[in-house]
């Protein structure tokens, strides 16, 4: 059987760092020497999957020796990402609320009723998956 990566492409390939204190992705090039001091080395196809796991309902944490690992996300920590990402989509509406925005009153409104609709976000809803989001006027 080949390998999964030639030669050439191990040699060109990304080495990531994680720090199991910040619980965070570093690159060399990027953060240099501000990286933590307990950063390991991970390489770029072990990144993707805890990328990919992390997409899919699990959240990156750190066994005993410090490896980066996912694990399943809590209810506690899914309805962490889904505040998280309620207040981004309020964050980015912000500019409708402004005493100079010129929009019209019936706009006005839907951005209230939107945004007011993101506050109650949780209310009403049996599971963090079961979230049912907004449209934006």
């Amino acid at each position: 059987m080949e390998p999964l990566f030639s030669e050439l492409d191990t040699k060109t390939m990304t080495t990531y760092f994680f720090s199991p204190s910040t619980k965070a992705f570093y690159l060399a090039e990027i953060h240099g020497e501000a990286m933590p001091k307990d950063v390991l080395p991970i390489n770029e196809q072990k990144h993707a999957e805890l990328m990919e796991a992390d997409n899919n309902g699990y959240v990156i944490g750190a066994d005993a020796e410090g490896n980066p690992i996912s694990v399943k996300a809590s209810n506690e920590t899914t309805w962490e990402k889904v505040r998280e990402n309620r207040n981004m989509l309020l964050d980015s509406s912000d500019w409708t609320q402004l005493p100079d925005v010129t929009i019209s009153e019936e706009q006005l409104i839907e951005w209230r009723t939107y945004r007011q609709k993101l506050r109650d976000i949780a209310i009403g809803q049996g599971t963090p998956e079961s979230v049912v989001w907004p449209t934006a006027p």
